[in-house]
Protein backbone atom coordinates (compact mmCIF):
# COMPACT_ATOMS: atom_id res chain seq x y z
CA UNK A 1 0.00 0.00 0.00
CA UNK A 2 1.37 3.41 -0.98
CA UNK A 3 1.01 6.73 0.85
CA UNK A 4 -2.33 7.39 -0.88
CA UNK A 5 -3.88 4.10 0.35
CA UNK A 6 -3.78 2.42 -3.06
CA UNK A 7 -3.14 -1.34 -2.93
CA UNK A 8 -0.74 -2.93 -5.39
CA UNK A 9 1.25 -6.15 -5.78
CA UNK A 10 4.82 -6.87 -6.72
CA UNK A 11 5.60 -10.16 -8.44
CA UNK A 12 8.66 -12.20 -7.73
CA UNK A 13 10.69 -14.41 -10.07
CA UNK A 14 9.39 -17.99 -10.51
CA UNK A 15 11.89 -20.55 -9.27
CA UNK A 16 12.22 -23.96 -7.63
CA UNK A 17 13.31 -22.03 -4.53
CA UNK A 18 11.36 -18.77 -4.85
CA UNK A 19 12.32 -15.68 -2.85
CA UNK A 20 10.15 -12.75 -1.94
CA UNK A 21 10.87 -9.68 -4.10
CA UNK A 22 12.52 -6.73 -2.36
CA UNK A 23 9.91 -4.40 -0.83
CA UNK A 24 9.47 -0.99 -2.49
CA UNK A 25 10.96 1.87 -0.54
CA UNK A 26 7.84 4.06 -0.80
CA UNK A 27 5.24 1.45 0.22
CA UNK A 28 4.22 -0.66 3.19
CA UNK A 29 4.22 -4.44 2.72
CA UNK A 30 1.01 -5.90 4.10
CA UNK A 31 1.46 -9.58 3.24
CA UNK A 32 3.40 -12.12 1.21
CA UNK A 33 1.54 -14.63 -0.99
CA UNK A 34 3.19 -17.87 -2.09
CA UNK A 35 1.62 -19.52 -5.18
CA UNK A 36 2.65 -23.14 -5.64
CA UNK A 37 3.23 -24.80 -9.00
CA UNK A 38 0.37 -26.10 -11.08
CA UNK A 39 -2.05 -27.29 -9.90
CA UNK A 40 -1.87 -24.88 -7.02
CA UNK A 41 -4.40 -25.68 -4.30
CA UNK A 42 -5.80 -23.77 -1.35
CA UNK A 43 -4.13 -24.63 1.89
CA UNK A 44 -7.19 -26.46 3.33
CA UNK A 45 -7.60 -28.71 0.29
CA UNK A 46 -3.87 -29.43 0.08
CA UNK A 47 -3.84 -30.53 3.76
CA UNK A 48 -6.92 -32.70 3.19
CA UNK A 49 -5.36 -34.45 0.19
CA UNK A 50 -1.93 -34.60 1.86
CA UNK A 51 -0.30 -32.61 -0.96
CA UNK A 52 1.49 -29.83 0.84
CA UNK A 53 3.74 -29.34 -2.21
CA UNK A 54 0.74 -27.88 -4.08
CA UNK A 55 -0.41 -25.69 -1.18
CA UNK A 56 -0.51 -21.94 -1.58
CA UNK A 57 0.82 -19.87 1.31
CA UNK A 58 -0.12 -16.57 2.86
CA UNK A 59 1.83 -14.62 5.50
CA UNK A 60 0.69 -11.37 7.06
CA UNK A 61 3.40 -8.79 7.63
CA UNK A 62 3.02 -7.08 10.95
CA UNK A 63 3.71 -3.34 10.64
CA UNK A 64 3.92 -1.39 13.85
CA UNK A 65 4.80 2.25 14.12
CA UNK A 66 6.42 3.50 17.30
CA UNK A 67 6.63 7.03 18.54
CA UNK A 68 9.65 8.23 20.48
CA UNK A 69 7.55 7.85 23.63
CA UNK A 70 6.86 4.20 22.78
CA UNK A 71 10.57 3.58 22.15
CA UNK A 72 11.43 5.19 25.50
CA UNK A 73 8.89 2.95 27.26
CA UNK A 74 10.35 -0.15 25.61
CA UNK A 75 13.85 0.90 26.60
CA UNK A 76 12.78 1.36 30.25
CA UNK A 77 11.19 -2.06 30.25
CA UNK A 78 14.35 -3.65 28.85
CA UNK A 79 16.46 -1.85 31.49
CA UNK A 80 14.21 -3.08 34.27
CA UNK A 81 14.28 -6.58 32.85
CA UNK A 82 18.09 -6.58 32.75
CA UNK A 83 18.24 -5.14 36.28
CA UNK A 84 15.92 -7.70 37.87
CA UNK A 85 17.50 -10.53 35.89
CA UNK A 86 20.90 -9.54 37.26
CA UNK A 87 19.51 -9.27 40.79
CA UNK A 88 17.85 -12.65 40.47
CA UNK A 89 21.13 -14.24 39.45
CA UNK A 90 22.96 -12.52 42.30
CA UNK A 91 20.31 -13.54 44.81
CA UNK A 92 20.46 -17.12 43.59
CA UNK A 93 24.25 -17.07 43.86
CA UNK A 94 24.03 -15.63 47.39
CA UNK A 95 21.47 -18.24 48.34
CA UNK A 96 23.64 -21.07 47.08
CA UNK A 97 26.79 -19.69 48.72
CA UNK A 98 27.90 -22.02 51.50
CA UNK A 99 28.84 -20.27 54.73
CA UNK A 100 29.86 -22.94 57.21
CA UNK A 101 30.23 -22.55 60.94
CA UNK A 102 33.01 -24.00 63.11
CA UNK A 103 31.39 -27.46 62.96
CA UNK A 104 31.28 -27.48 59.19
CA UNK A 105 27.51 -27.01 59.03
CA UNK A 106 26.12 -24.64 56.44
CA UNK A 107 24.72 -21.56 58.14
CA UNK A 108 21.07 -20.69 57.75
CA UNK A 109 20.57 -17.70 55.49
CA UNK A 110 17.47 -15.59 55.76
CA UNK A 111 16.98 -12.05 54.52
CA UNK A 112 19.99 -11.05 52.47
CA UNK A 113 20.56 -8.14 50.13
CA UNK A 114 22.61 -8.13 46.93
CA UNK A 115 24.27 -5.25 45.11
CA UNK A 116 25.58 -5.61 41.54
CA UNK A 117 28.04 -2.75 42.23
CA UNK A 118 27.04 -0.80 39.13
CA UNK A 119 26.03 2.36 40.96
CA UNK A 120 24.83 3.83 44.24
CA UNK A 121 21.17 2.83 43.91
CA UNK A 122 21.35 0.15 46.65
CA UNK A 123 23.53 1.95 49.18
CA UNK A 124 22.53 5.08 51.06
CA UNK A 125 24.81 7.89 49.88
CA UNK A 126 23.12 10.33 52.30
CA UNK A 127 24.48 8.49 55.34
CA UNK A 128 27.50 10.26 56.83
CA UNK A 129 29.31 6.91 57.16
CA UNK A 130 28.80 6.07 53.49
CA UNK A 131 32.38 6.20 52.13
CA UNK A 132 32.24 4.03 49.02
CA UNK A 133 33.44 4.49 45.44
CA UNK A 134 31.96 2.24 42.72
CA UNK A 135 33.87 1.03 39.66
CA UNK A 136 31.00 0.16 37.26
CA UNK A 137 33.36 -1.33 34.67
CA UNK A 138 34.79 -3.93 37.08
CA UNK A 139 31.66 -3.96 39.29
CA UNK A 140 33.72 -3.36 42.38
CA UNK A 141 33.30 -1.27 45.51
CA UNK A 142 36.31 0.46 46.97
CA UNK A 143 37.04 3.21 49.50
CA UNK A 144 36.53 6.78 48.45
CA UNK A 145 39.54 8.65 47.21
CA UNK A 146 40.61 12.17 46.41
CA UNK A 147 42.45 12.94 43.18
CA UNK A 148 44.96 15.79 43.25
CA UNK A 149 47.25 16.90 40.47
CA UNK A 150 50.63 17.73 42.04
CA UNK A 151 53.28 19.18 39.76
CA UNK A 152 56.72 18.10 40.92
CA UNK A 153 59.99 19.95 40.40
CA UNK A 154 63.47 18.49 40.57
CA UNK A 155 65.72 19.92 43.30
CA UNK A 156 69.25 18.87 42.38
CA UNK A 157 70.83 20.55 45.42
CA UNK A 158 68.94 18.37 47.90
CA UNK A 159 68.91 15.15 45.84
CA UNK A 160 71.39 12.30 46.12
CA UNK A 161 71.85 8.73 44.88
CA UNK A 162 69.46 9.22 41.95
CA UNK A 163 69.90 9.53 38.20
CA UNK A 164 67.82 11.19 35.50
CA UNK A 165 67.99 9.03 32.38
CA UNK A 166 71.20 7.66 33.91
CA UNK A 167 72.62 11.16 34.50
CA UNK A 168 73.81 11.76 38.07
CA UNK A 169 73.02 14.83 40.18
CA UNK A 170 76.58 16.03 39.46
CA UNK A 171 75.78 16.03 35.73
CA UNK A 172 77.82 12.92 34.86
CA UNK A 173 76.29 10.93 31.99
CA UNK A 174 76.84 7.29 32.86
CA UNK A 175 76.11 6.31 29.22
CA UNK A 176 78.19 8.03 26.52
CA UNK A 177 79.06 7.65 22.87
CA UNK A 178 82.68 8.52 22.06
CA UNK A 179 84.11 8.95 18.56
CA UNK A 180 87.86 8.18 18.35
CA UNK A 181 90.50 8.80 15.71
CA UNK A 182 92.07 5.34 15.71
CA UNK A 183 92.45 2.05 17.56
CA UNK A 184 90.55 -1.14 18.18
CA UNK A 185 89.43 -1.82 21.74
CA UNK A 186 88.01 -4.95 23.31
CA UNK A 187 84.33 -5.05 24.19
CA UNK A 188 83.82 -5.26 27.95
CA UNK A 189 87.17 -3.77 28.96
CA UNK A 190 87.61 -0.68 31.10
CA UNK A 191 88.81 2.44 29.34
CA UNK A 192 90.17 5.41 31.24
CA UNK A 193 91.44 8.95 30.89
CA UNK A 194 93.07 10.03 34.11
CA UNK A 195 90.47 9.77 36.88
CA UNK A 196 87.60 9.16 34.43
CA UNK A 197 86.74 5.50 33.74
CA UNK A 198 84.02 3.65 31.87
CA UNK A 199 83.14 0.18 30.62
CA UNK A 200 83.18 -0.35 26.86
CA UNK A 201 80.03 -2.15 25.81
CA UNK A 202 80.45 -2.07 22.02
CA UNK A 203 82.72 -0.56 19.37
CA UNK A 204 81.15 0.29 16.02
CA UNK A 205 83.80 0.31 13.30
CA UNK A 206 87.57 0.47 13.53
CA UNK A 207 90.11 3.19 12.98
CA UNK A 208 89.27 6.84 12.50
CA UNK A 209 85.62 7.69 13.04
CA UNK A 210 84.78 4.53 14.99
CA UNK A 211 82.34 4.92 17.85
CA UNK A 212 82.68 3.58 21.36
CA UNK A 213 79.50 2.98 23.36
CA UNK A 214 80.49 3.11 27.04
CA UNK A 215 78.56 2.79 30.29
CA UNK A 216 79.10 3.24 34.03
CA UNK A 217 81.20 6.35 33.32
CA UNK A 218 82.60 8.17 36.36
CA UNK A 219 83.01 11.45 34.43
CA UNK A 220 82.18 13.08 31.11
CA UNK A 221 84.98 12.49 28.59
CA UNK A 222 85.91 15.76 26.85
CA UNK A 223 86.98 16.16 23.24
CA UNK A 224 90.74 15.59 23.03
CA UNK A 225 90.87 13.14 25.92
CA UNK A 226 93.27 10.21 25.50
CA UNK A 227 91.59 6.85 26.09
CA UNK A 228 93.54 3.83 27.26
CA UNK A 229 92.18 0.28 27.19
CA UNK A 230 92.59 -1.62 30.46
CA UNK A 231 93.17 -5.03 28.86
CA UNK A 232 94.03 -4.20 25.23
CA UNK A 233 96.34 -1.29 26.15
CA UNK A 234 95.00 0.44 23.01
CA UNK A 235 95.08 4.24 23.01
CA UNK A 236 93.03 6.73 21.03
CA UNK A 237 91.97 10.36 21.15
CA UNK A 238 88.34 11.45 21.48
CA UNK A 239 87.22 13.52 18.49
CA UNK A 240 83.53 13.79 19.45
CA UNK A 241 81.53 12.98 22.57
CA UNK A 242 77.78 12.62 22.99
CA UNK A 243 76.30 12.44 26.48
CA UNK A 244 72.77 11.68 27.63
CA UNK A 245 70.45 14.60 28.30
CA UNK A 246 68.77 14.44 31.73
CA UNK A 247 65.17 13.37 31.32
CA UNK A 248 62.11 13.60 33.52
CA UNK A 249 62.32 10.04 34.85
CA UNK A 250 64.26 9.78 38.12
CA UNK A 251 65.52 6.35 39.25
CA UNK A 252 68.22 4.80 41.35
CA UNK A 253 71.59 4.39 39.59
CA UNK A 254 71.52 1.35 37.32
CA UNK A 255 73.82 -0.66 35.07
CA UNK A 256 73.26 -2.54 31.82
CA UNK A 257 73.22 -6.32 31.47
CA UNK A 258 73.78 -8.21 28.24
CA UNK A 259 70.61 -10.12 27.41
CA UNK A 260 71.66 -11.71 24.12
CA UNK A 261 74.88 -11.77 22.12
CA UNK A 262 74.86 -12.51 18.41
CA UNK A 263 78.47 -12.72 17.28
CA UNK A 264 77.56 -13.81 13.75
CA UNK A 265 75.66 -10.67 12.81
CA UNK A 266 77.01 -8.45 10.08
CA UNK A 267 78.22 -4.97 10.77
CA UNK A 268 75.83 -2.02 10.76
CA UNK A 269 74.68 -0.91 7.33
CA UNK A 270 72.21 1.89 6.69
CA UNK A 271 69.67 1.58 3.88
CA UNK A 272 69.89 4.23 1.20
CA UNK A 273 67.30 6.75 0.17
CA UNK A 274 63.84 7.14 1.63
CA UNK A 275 63.81 3.61 3.05
CA UNK A 276 65.78 4.84 6.05
CA UNK A 277 63.62 6.31 8.82
CA UNK A 278 64.70 8.43 11.78
CA UNK A 279 61.99 7.72 14.31
CA UNK A 280 62.71 10.15 17.11
CA UNK A 281 61.27 10.81 20.52
CA UNK A 282 59.96 14.06 21.92
CA UNK A 283 59.40 15.01 25.57
CA UNK A 284 56.92 17.74 26.58
CA UNK A 285 57.36 19.76 29.77
CA UNK A 286 54.71 19.83 31.09
CA UNK A 287 52.76 17.21 29.20
CA UNK A 288 49.42 17.98 30.82
CA UNK A 289 47.38 20.87 32.12
CA UNK A 290 44.52 20.75 34.59
CA UNK A 291 43.17 24.07 35.78
CA UNK A 292 40.15 25.78 37.32
CA UNK A 293 39.09 29.31 36.36
CA UNK A 294 36.96 31.20 38.88
CA UNK A 295 34.51 33.84 37.68
CA UNK A 296 33.21 36.30 40.26
CA UNK A 297 29.56 37.10 39.64
CA UNK A 298 28.20 40.49 40.82
CA UNK A 299 27.54 40.37 44.53
CA UNK A 300 24.00 40.09 45.84
CA UNK A 301 23.09 42.98 48.16
CA UNK A 302 20.20 42.59 50.58
CA UNK A 303 19.12 45.94 52.07
CA UNK A 304 17.07 46.18 55.26
CA UNK A 305 15.64 49.73 55.78
CA UNK A 306 14.74 49.17 59.48
CA UNK A 307 11.69 51.47 59.10
CA UNK A 308 13.97 54.49 58.86
CA UNK A 309 11.24 56.68 57.36
CA UNK A 310 9.38 56.64 60.67
CA UNK A 311 12.37 58.14 62.42
CA UNK A 312 12.60 60.90 59.84
CA UNK A 313 8.92 61.77 60.35
CA UNK A 314 9.44 61.71 64.11
CA UNK A 315 12.31 64.18 63.82
CA UNK A 316 10.14 66.55 61.75
CA UNK A 317 7.25 66.28 64.21
CA UNK A 318 9.47 66.94 67.23
CA UNK A 319 10.90 70.19 65.90
CA UNK A 320 12.80 72.39 68.38
CA UNK A 321 11.58 73.03 71.98
CA UNK A 322 12.54 76.53 73.23
CA UNK A 323 12.69 77.83 76.79
CA UNK A 324 11.74 81.36 78.05
CA UNK A 325 13.71 84.42 77.09
CA UNK A 326 16.15 85.58 79.73
CA UNK A 327 18.05 88.88 79.81
CA UNK A 328 21.70 88.16 79.93
CA UNK A 329 23.14 91.70 79.38
CA UNK A 330 21.92 95.34 79.70
CA UNK A 331 24.12 97.98 78.19
CA UNK A 332 24.76 101.50 79.60
CA UNK A 333 22.72 104.35 78.13
CA UNK A 334 24.42 105.80 75.11
CA UNK A 335 23.79 109.37 73.87
CA UNK A 336 22.32 109.61 70.45
CA UNK A 337 22.87 112.85 68.52
CA UNK A 338 23.54 116.31 69.98
CA UNK A 339 21.64 118.01 72.84
CA UNK A 340 18.74 120.26 71.79
CA UNK A 341 18.33 123.59 73.64
CA UNK A 342 14.98 125.32 73.94
CA UNK A 343 13.83 128.54 75.70
CA UNK A 344 10.49 129.58 77.14
CA UNK A 345 8.74 132.91 77.03
CA UNK A 346 10.15 135.60 79.35
CA UNK A 347 8.69 137.09 82.46
CA UNK A 348 9.45 140.07 84.75
CA UNK A 349 10.64 139.14 88.17
CA UNK A 350 11.77 141.84 90.70
CA UNK A 351 11.84 144.32 87.93
CA UNK A 352 14.01 142.12 85.75
CA UNK A 353 13.20 140.23 82.57
CA UNK A 354 13.70 136.40 83.16
CA UNK A 355 13.65 133.69 80.44
CA UNK A 356 13.94 129.82 81.10
CA UNK A 357 16.37 127.76 78.95
CA UNK A 358 16.08 123.88 78.54
CA UNK A 359 18.48 121.26 77.00
CA UNK A 360 17.18 117.84 75.75
CA UNK A 361 19.45 114.75 75.06
CA UNK A 362 18.39 111.25 73.63
CA UNK A 363 19.94 108.09 75.09
CA UNK A 364 19.69 104.41 73.80
CA UNK A 365 19.90 101.37 76.07
CA UNK A 366 20.75 97.92 74.48
CA UNK A 367 19.27 94.84 76.16
CA UNK A 368 20.44 91.29 75.05
CA UNK A 369 18.09 88.32 75.67
CA UNK A 370 18.85 84.56 75.16
CA UNK A 371 16.59 81.49 74.82
CA UNK A 372 17.94 77.90 75.19
CA UNK A 373 16.20 74.90 73.55
CA UNK A 374 16.63 71.27 72.51
CA UNK A 375 16.57 69.94 68.91
CA UNK A 376 16.10 66.29 67.80
CA UNK A 377 18.06 65.25 64.67
CA UNK A 378 18.06 61.90 62.86
CA UNK A 379 20.83 60.71 60.45
CA UNK A 380 20.71 57.48 58.43
CA UNK A 381 23.75 55.19 58.44
CA UNK A 382 24.57 52.04 56.41
CA UNK A 383 26.00 48.89 57.99
CA UNK A 384 27.11 46.03 55.69
CA UNK A 385 28.16 42.48 56.47
CA UNK A 386 29.34 39.79 54.03
CA UNK A 387 28.08 36.26 54.62
CA UNK A 388 30.67 34.72 52.26
CA UNK A 389 30.90 33.43 48.68
CA UNK A 390 29.18 30.34 47.31
CA UNK A 391 29.76 28.36 44.10
CA UNK A 392 26.83 29.01 41.80
CA UNK A 393 27.86 27.05 38.71
CA UNK A 394 30.55 24.64 37.46
CA UNK A 395 31.17 24.11 33.73
CA UNK A 396 33.79 22.40 31.61
CA UNK A 397 36.28 24.51 29.72
CA UNK A 398 35.72 23.73 26.01
CA UNK A 399 39.14 24.88 24.78
CA UNK A 400 42.72 24.62 25.94
CA UNK A 401 44.13 27.73 27.56
CA UNK A 402 47.16 29.49 26.11
CA UNK A 403 50.34 28.10 27.63
CA UNK A 404 54.00 27.64 26.78
CA UNK A 405 55.19 24.04 26.49
CA UNK A 406 58.87 23.16 26.40
CA UNK A 407 59.81 20.25 24.16
CA UNK A 408 62.98 18.23 23.67
CA UNK A 409 63.27 15.99 20.61
CA UNK A 410 66.00 13.39 20.19
CA UNK A 411 67.06 10.85 17.56
CA UNK A 412 65.78 12.94 14.64
CA UNK A 413 67.51 13.12 11.30
CA UNK A 414 70.56 15.38 11.75
CA UNK A 415 70.40 18.85 10.16
CA UNK A 416 66.85 18.22 8.90
CA UNK A 417 64.19 20.93 8.65
CA UNK A 418 61.08 19.88 10.52
CA UNK A 419 57.55 21.21 10.92
CA UNK A 420 55.34 21.22 14.01
CA UNK A 421 51.79 19.88 14.05
CA UNK A 422 49.29 19.77 16.90
CA UNK A 423 46.19 17.64 16.47
CA UNK A 424 47.13 17.33 12.75
CA UNK A 425 47.09 21.13 12.39
CA UNK A 426 50.19 23.11 11.49
CA UNK A 427 51.49 25.15 14.44
CA UNK A 428 54.99 26.03 13.23
CA UNK A 429 54.08 29.71 13.54
CA UNK A 430 53.72 29.23 17.31
CA UNK A 431 57.01 27.38 17.90
CA UNK A 432 60.31 28.99 18.91
CA UNK A 433 63.62 27.12 18.60
CA UNK A 434 65.87 27.30 21.68
CA UNK A 435 69.04 25.78 23.03
CA UNK A 436 69.18 22.98 25.61
CA UNK A 437 68.59 25.57 28.38
CA UNK A 438 65.45 26.75 26.54
CA UNK A 439 66.88 30.18 25.79
CA UNK A 440 65.60 31.52 22.47
CA UNK A 441 67.95 31.14 19.52
CA UNK A 442 65.40 32.18 16.86
CA UNK A 443 62.22 34.18 16.57
CA UNK A 444 58.84 32.54 16.88
CA UNK A 445 57.73 31.05 13.57
CA UNK A 446 61.27 30.66 12.15
CA UNK A 447 62.46 27.43 10.53
CA UNK A 448 63.09 24.53 12.89
CA UNK A 449 66.46 22.92 12.14
CA UNK A 450 67.69 19.77 13.89
CA UNK A 451 71.29 19.94 15.10
CA UNK A 452 74.06 17.59 13.98
CA UNK A 453 73.33 15.12 16.80
CA UNK A 454 69.64 14.79 15.99
CA UNK A 455 68.41 16.98 18.84
CA UNK A 456 65.93 19.85 18.76
CA UNK A 457 64.83 22.10 21.62
CA UNK A 458 62.03 24.62 21.56
CA UNK A 459 58.95 26.20 23.11
CA UNK A 460 55.47 25.62 21.74
CA UNK A 461 52.97 28.34 22.64
CA UNK A 462 49.49 26.82 22.56
CA UNK A 463 47.28 29.35 20.76
CA UNK A 464 43.84 30.32 22.03
CA UNK A 465 42.34 32.95 19.77
CA UNK A 466 39.47 33.26 17.32
CA UNK A 467 41.57 31.85 14.47
CA UNK A 468 43.35 28.93 16.14
CA UNK A 469 42.33 27.10 19.28
CA UNK A 470 42.07 23.48 20.34
CA UNK A 471 39.47 21.62 22.33
CA UNK A 472 40.47 20.01 25.61
CA UNK A 473 41.45 16.35 25.71
CA UNK A 474 44.43 14.33 24.49
CA UNK A 475 46.17 15.86 21.47
CA UNK A 476 49.28 14.74 19.55
CA UNK A 477 52.22 17.13 19.19
CA UNK A 478 54.27 15.97 16.20
CA UNK A 479 57.53 17.06 14.61
CA UNK A 480 58.10 15.85 11.05
CA UNK A 481 60.08 16.83 7.97
CA UNK A 482 56.89 16.65 5.88
CA UNK A 483 55.27 20.06 5.48
CA UNK A 484 51.89 18.35 4.96
CA UNK A 485 52.32 15.85 7.80
CA UNK A 486 52.33 13.02 5.29
CA UNK A 487 55.06 10.49 4.52
CA UNK A 488 58.23 11.54 6.31
CA UNK A 489 61.81 10.35 6.74
CA UNK A 490 62.02 11.60 10.33
CA UNK A 491 59.33 12.27 12.90
CA UNK A 492 58.68 12.33 16.64
CA UNK A 493 55.48 12.81 18.57
CA UNK A 494 54.10 13.00 22.11
CA UNK A 495 50.68 13.34 23.74
CA UNK A 496 49.53 16.48 25.55
CA UNK A 497 46.47 16.38 27.81
CA UNK A 498 44.40 19.31 29.04
CA UNK A 499 41.21 19.60 31.07
CA UNK A 500 39.72 22.70 32.66
CA UNK A 501 36.77 23.85 34.74
CA UNK A 502 34.96 27.18 35.08
CA UNK A 503 33.46 27.87 38.50
CA UNK A 504 31.18 30.83 39.10
CA UNK A 505 31.13 32.20 42.64
CA UNK A 506 28.92 34.90 44.10
CA UNK A 507 29.19 36.88 47.32
CA UNK A 508 26.15 37.87 49.36
CA UNK A 509 26.23 41.11 51.37
CA UNK A 510 23.54 42.19 53.85
CA UNK A 511 23.15 45.97 54.20
CA UNK A 512 21.17 47.45 57.08
CA UNK A 513 20.01 51.07 57.20
CA UNK A 514 20.03 52.29 60.82
CA UNK A 515 18.79 55.58 62.25
CA UNK A 516 21.12 57.50 64.52
CA UNK A 517 19.14 59.87 66.83
CA UNK A 518 20.94 62.80 68.46
CA UNK A 519 19.60 65.49 70.79
CA UNK A 520 21.39 68.83 70.39
CA UNK A 521 21.24 71.87 72.64
CA UNK A 522 20.55 75.07 70.65
CA UNK A 523 20.25 78.69 71.63
CA UNK A 524 19.09 81.94 70.05
CA UNK A 525 19.84 85.54 71.00
CA UNK A 526 17.85 88.78 70.44
CA UNK A 527 18.84 92.38 71.02
CA UNK A 528 16.34 95.16 72.00
CA UNK A 529 17.00 98.90 71.81
CA UNK A 530 15.17 101.29 74.22
CA UNK A 531 15.19 105.04 73.72
CA UNK A 532 15.29 107.35 76.70
CA UNK A 533 14.96 111.13 76.60
CA UNK A 534 16.37 113.24 79.38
Amino acid sequence: MDKDGILDSVRGIPSLDPKAPPPPSDRIVLSEVYIAQYPSLPDEIARRDNRSDYANGFKTIKNERFTMKDIGTIRDRVDRLEYFTTLSLLEQQAKEQQLKDGSGIDRFKNGFIVDPMTGHNVGNPYDQDYKIAIDPAKREARPTFELNNIEMFYNAANSSNIVRTNVTTAGVSRDQRLTVNTGTFSNGETISDGSRTATLRFQNGTGAGSRLYVENATGNFPIGATLTGGSSSETANVTAAQVTTPGRVMTLPYTHDLVQDQPFATSTRNLAGLFYKWQGAVTLTPNDDYWVDTVEAPEVQINLDNNSDNWLVLAEAWGTQWGDWENVAVGAPTAVGSPVQTTSGGRIENGAFVQDAFETQQFVTTTTSQAIGTQLSVSLGQQTQSIGSVVKDVNLQPFMRAREIKFEANALKPNAKVYAFFNDQSVSDYVTQTNSSFANTKNEGSDLIVDGDGNLYGIFRIPNNQQVRFRVGDKIFRLTDSSRNARATTAAEATYSAQGLITTTQETTIGTTVAEVTVDSVQRTQTKLEKLIS
